[in-house]
């Protein structure tokens, strides 16, 4: 039987989910925060393909580098409790200056092999997940 899960899908709502066999909800098709926090203590790892992107939304991220079809993401409306949130924020300041460099090696190399000149990006601000309330 599949581990239930109240999902605030954005709204606050509080919708009732399941996680699926993928670990994912089946609600939001957030990823389960123990499988995010996973790809987030691997995208610490300069020598990983597992690299973390911020958006514009402070709170979602994808992880990118995975073994995973489709778009990964994650919500923070699954963050468990605060512990969970400072072990995140701990990691994640060092996961931004790792997964930038990533992501700019991946972006350079393609830009290479489509014949465009690449220069240098400046590195973005770190924004840190929200506390738990």
């Amino acid at each position: 039987m599949a581990e239930k899960v109240i999902c605030g899908g954005g709204d606050g709502a509080g919708h009732e989910a399941h996680w699926r066999d993928d670990r994912t909800c089946s609600f939001c098709g957030s990823l389960h925060p123990d499988e995010f926090m996973t790809y987030l203590e691997a995208s610490t790892d300069p020598e990983s393909p597992v690299w973390i992107d911020q958006t514009t939304k402070q709170y979602k991220r994808y992880v990118n580098g995975t073994d995973r079809s489709g778009i990964v993401k994650f919500y923070t409306w699954h963050m468990p409790d605060q512990a969970w949130v400072d072990r995140a924020n701990d990691l994640h300041r060092h996961s931004v200056i790792v997964s930038q460099s990533k992501m700019a090696r991946h972006v350079n190399s393609a830009l290479t092999e489509a014949g465009v000149p690449v220069a240098d990006q400046p590195a973005g601000d770190v924004v840190s997940f929200p506390g738990k309330s």
